[in-house]
C-alpha cells in the first residue's frame, strides 16, 4: 500500500518454499526504484491463529497510510497494529476490534479519509474451511499511535448475510458496495454461496441489500468503482481448468442513478477542464452544467484477493466561485498528504438530487523528500550490527535491499 510521501509498504504473504523466514516490512521506492528492508516493522504482530499455519497467517492485511510515514493495520488478526516506516522502524500495537475474532479474507474499507472512517466486514478465522462471520465495525482513526476508537455498524454490528472471499467498495457519496463472498470460505469451490449484495450507509448506520446477482462471485473475484460512479464486479476461481473459473464480469448500476421505475437519472456535468497534476492542498476551480451540493474524490485502485487498501473517499466543501460560464465552484484538496494520498484520483460532484456527475481523473503529487530520515537504533534492543550469529544483526536495521536480499537468498539455500 502506498504511504503518505510515495513509496510502496510491502510485508508478509505466501512465497513458494513455505514461511521458514519472516516475511518482515519493506519499503518500495518509485522515484529511486530502490527496495529498502525495514526488519523492525515485523510481521509477527499482524499474524492470525490459522489452523494451516505461517503461510496463511499473514496473508491479505488491511492496511491504510496515515500520518507521519505511519500504515495502520486494521486486520485480519484480531490484533490492529501500527506500523512506523520512518526513522527507528518498529510496530505498536493499537488495540482490538472489540469482540471480533481473526477475519481472514474479510473486506476494510477506509470510506472517510478526512474523518480516518474505516469500515470492516466479515472474513473467516481461517483463511480455508472455515465458517464466515457476518461482523461489521467503524474504526476512527486519531493521531499515528493513538488507540483508535471502534464502534458496532449498523447498531449490532452485522451485515445482513455472513460473508468469507467477498468484495466491497466505496462509492462516491460514502456508502460502501459489498457483493458476492460465501458462508464457508473453500477456495475454488462455488458452494454456499451469497448472491445478494447490500450497501452499507453511514448517514443511517444501515445495511441494504440489494437486488440478487446471478453470477457466483467468490473466491479471487474482484469489484472496482468506474469513472461512470458504477461498479465493475467479476472474475473468480484463477485455478487452471477447473469449473470455478470466471472469465466475465458484470456492472452493477447503484440506485443513486436510477429513477424509482430505473430509468437513468440525468447527470450534473463538469463542463471544464482540470489541471492533470495538481499539489497536496492545491485549490481547484471548475464550472458544472447546473447546480451540485456535494463533491468527493475516490482514489483509482486495483484490487485482489479482497484487499484493496489505497482504495478510500475525500468528501469535499464546495464553495461558489465567480464566473460568466454555468455554475462555478472551488475545491481545497487535503494539506495533509497521509489523507490524500499521492496518486490518480476521481474527482465526481453530486447534485441535490444525489446523481453523480461523471468522473474527472487528476494525479495529486506531494513534496518528496530527498531521503528518509534513519535514526540511529537503540543497542539494547537491536544488538550488533557486525554480529553475524543470531538475529543477525544486519537484518536489524533499515539498510539498502540489495545487501539484505544477498544475506537472505544465502539463508535460504541453507
Amino acid at each position: 500500500m502506498t504511504l503518505s510521501d510515495g513509496p510502496v509498504f510491502v510485508i508478509g504473504g505466501s512465497w513458494s518454499g513455505g514461511s521458514n523466514i519472516p516475511k518482515d516490512g519493506e519499503l518500495y521506492d518509485p522515484n529511486t526504484r530502490n527496495w529498502t528492508l525495514l526488519p523492525g516493522t515485523k510481521v509477527k504482530p499482524m499474524m492470525t491463529a490459522d489452523m494451516e499455519g505461517a503461510w496463511r497467517a499473514d496473508n491479505h492485511g488491511w492496511f491504510f497510510g496515515w500520518k507521519n510515514q505511519s500504515v495502520f493495520q486494521a486486520g485480519p488478526s484480531k490484533a490492529m497494529n501500527w506500523y512506523f516506516t520512518d526513522g527507528n522502524c518498529y510496530v505498536q500495537g493499537a488495540g482490538k476490534r472489540l469482540d471480533d475474532d481473526d477475519s481472514m479474507s474479510g473486506n476494510a474499507v477506509m470510506f472517510d479519509a478526512v474523518k480516518g472512517k474505516i469500515l470492516t466486514l466479515g472474513g473467516s478465522a481461517d483463511y480455508d474451511k472455515s465458517w464466515a462471520t457476518n461482523n461489521a465495525h467503524i474504526i476512527t482513526l486519531g493521531e499515528a499511535g493513538q488507540e483508535p476508537t471502534v464502534e458496532l455498524a449498523a447498531k449490532y454490528g452485522t451485515m445482513h448475510s455472513e460473508r468469507v472471499f467477498h468484495t466491497s467498495v466505496v462509492l462516491p457519496d460514502g456508502k460502501v458496495f459489498i457483493a458476492g463472498g460465501q458462508t464457508f470460505g473453500v477456495a475454488f469451490n462455488e458452494e454456499n454461496v451469497q448472491f445478494v449484495p447490500e450497501i452499507y450507509d453511514p448517514e443511517s448506520d444501515t445495511f441494504v441489500e440489494m437486488q440478487k446477482n446471478n453470477f457466483i462471485r467468490v473466491y479471487h473475484s474482484l469489484s472496482i468503482l468506474l469513472p461512470d460512479g458504477r461498479v465493475l464486479n467479476g472474475g473468480g476461481g484463477l485455478c487452471s481448468n477447473c469449473s470455478a473459473n470466471h472469465y466475465d464480469a458484470q456492472i452493477f448500476t447503484p440506485p443513486y442513478l436510477l429513477t424509482e421505475t430505473g430509468e437513468l437519472r440525468p447527470r450534473p456535468q463538469i463542463i471544464s477542464e482540470l489541471p492533470h497534476e495538481v499539489q497536496v492542498g492545491a485549490t481547484l476551480t471548475f464550472n458544472t452544467k447546473g447546480r451540485v451540493k456535494d463533491a468527493s474524490l475516490v482514489r483509482l485502485c486495483s484490487a485482489t484477493h479482497t484487499v484493496n487498501t489505497d482504495q478510500r473517499r475525500i468528501p469535499l466543501d464546495l464553495s461558489p466561485a465567480s464566473s460568466a460560464i454555468g455554475y462555478s465552484y472551488e475545491i481545497q484538496l487535503p494539506e495533509d498528504s497521509s489523507i490524500i494520498i499521492p496518486g490518480y484520483w476521481m474527482l465526481f460532484v453530486i447534485d441535490e438530487e444525489g446523481v453523480l456527475s461523471i468522473a474527472k481523473t487528476i494525479m495529486v503529487t506531494a513534496d518528496k523528500k530527498d531521503h528518509r530520515e534513519t535514526v540511529e537504533r537503540p543497542k539494547e534492543l537491536l544488538g550488533n550490527p557486525n554480529d553475524n550469529e543470531g538475529d543477525h544483526g544486519l537484518f536489524n536495521f533499515c539498510w539498502q535491499y540489495w545487501k539484505s536480499t544477498l544475506i537472505t537468498q544465502i539463508l535460504r539455500r541453507g
